[in-house]
């Protein structure tokens, strides 16, 4: 049996790294022990991208010493030397020698791609300069969080707990040196949403900072969110809250079952229970965290809140905890108004009777900001609108001056219904004509019976 002794260094990796050459290829020499057969023709180097997985064969003939050109840098790399004799038998290979990939390494370990994961959760991974020849050649890593893709701002996580010992990347790297490359960040904070999440490690030998990125799905437990209207908003009646409710602790579906709307005027005033928001199926949730979180959206429309600013407060039932466990808020101002005040109530209305109620635009700063109210009736059994008219404006309502200002004084309305109906229940639709956005606002609508 043949053997080989085999006793591989690397010189001219070494001198190249000193002088601080980086390329995408390399040069790496290696030397060798003579085997003591007199009958030796030559050795073969063999060497791979993985350990003891060989691709490549380079005869050097009988010599112990080669330098191998123009070796890629950007992976690791395993040789080993193989003997033959003037009957071409071929020895085992020798023992093995790694190198380590030439530059800045950093890599996330997890959560994985594309995961969806609950905070409180722990970015993780490792980092190394495999050019450093003391330590790791890493000194920090700070963690970033771009939400939905890195063209939106940045958020700093902060800098990651460094220097875990990870022998798996010791070993890897080819040195004991890169032991204490591991690190770790918890993260707590952030809103719901999906994000890509940089860690950067910055280099002791080079001075600058490589970068490894994954996209992550961040929850937190039950999440809530008021997509619209948005704070701020102004808003007319009746309008529509919209958003989505869940509880990812859930085995299975949403984790919520019940949303509920309040209101409080800004400043402080009494809660006041809007309603139950009915709960819809939404594919674009069902695309960004799962298909089992389709039917997390809801929707409810809100009437008849006065004019003001109002804070807004949706709630969702967990189906974990069977309690009302989240919230949501947004601010809006409640902007052009409309009521009827006659006819209302469940008594039938006869023939000869009016229509009269009053119509603001809270964004006014002279007059009401109404200059016309346009009446439809709609039969609830089917059938054309009927149009009633439009109605007579600017008339006197000093209770309405009371509560919203003297600028809001003639803000009255009243239309004499000429036009003949015939019985049934009706839906009548009042459209208010905005002279401050020039366009007809939202409408006000109620059910009326006509005898």
């Amino acid at each position: 049996m043949m053997r080989t002794r085999a006793r591989l260094s690397i010189f001219s990796l070494l001198f190249l790294l000193l002088l601080g050459v980086k390329a995408e290829a390399r040069p790496i020499a290696l030397a060798w022990d003579a085997n003591t057969e007199p009958n030796i023709a030559g050795y073969v180097v063999v060497y791979g991208f993985a350990s003891r997985t060989y691709t490549t064969t380079v005869d050097v003939g009988n010599k112990t010493t080669v330098t191998l050109q123009n070796l890629p840098d950007n992976q690791p790399l395993y040789f080993a030397v193989k003997a033959y004799n003037t009957s071409n038998l071929m020895s085992s290979p020798s023992s093995e020698v790694s190198i380590p990939s030439a530059g800045s390494r950093i890599s996330i370990d997890s959560p994985g791609n594309n995961a969806m994961v609950m905070q409180p959760f722990s970015i993780r991974g490792w980092a190394a300069d495999s050019s450093s020849f003391a330590g790791t050649g890493v000194d920090a890593v700070h963690v970033y969080a771009y939400p939905g893709s890195m063209s939106s701002t940045a958020i700093f996580l902060g800098p990651a707990s460094y220097g875990a010992a990870r022998t798996d990347v010791a070993s890897a790297l080819g040195g004991s040196r890169f032991t204490n490359t591991g690190y770790a960040l918890p993260v707590t904070k952030l809103k719901a949403g999906t994000y890509v999440f940089v860690v950067y490690a910055h280099s002791t030998v080079t001075g600058t900072w490589a970068a490894a990125t994954r996209t992550i799905r961040v929850g937190a437990g039950p999440l809530l969110n008021i997509e619209s209207p948005t704070s701020g908003s102004l808003v007319g009646q009746p309008f529509y809250v919209t958003g989505w409710a869940m509880d990812t602790r859930a085995a299975k579906g949403t984790g919520v079952n019940a949303v509920q709307l309040f209101s409080q005027p800004v400043g402080g005033g009494p809660v006041s229970l809007l309603g139950n928001a009915t709960l819809i199926y939404r594919p674009d949730l069902a695309a960004t965290f799962g298909s089992k979180y389709g039917g997390a959206g809801f929707v409810i429309a809100v009437t008849g809140i006065p004019a003001g600013q109002y804070v807004l407060t949706a709630k969702a039932r967990s189906t974990v905890t069977n309690t009302w466990i989240i919230s949501a808020t947004t601010v809006i101002t409640s902007g052009p108004l409309t009521s009827i005040d006659t006819p209302r109530g469940p008594t039938p209305v006869s023939a000869g009777f009016s229509i009269s109620g009053w119509s603001i635009d809270l964004r006014s700063t002279s007059g009401p900001g109404i200059s016309a109210v346009h009446v439809y009736a709609y039969p609830v059994t089917g059938g054309s609108a009927i149009f009633l008219g439009a109605a007579d404006v600017n008339q006197s309502r000093p209770d309405v001056e009371a509560i919203y200002g003297a600028e809001f004084q003639n803000c009255g309305y009243q239309l004499p219904v000429t036009q003949p109906l015939s019985p049934g229940k009706y839906l009548f639709v009042a459209f208010p004509y905005s002279s401050v956005s020039n366009g007809f606002a939202t409408p006000y609508q109620w059910t009326v019976t006509v005898q």
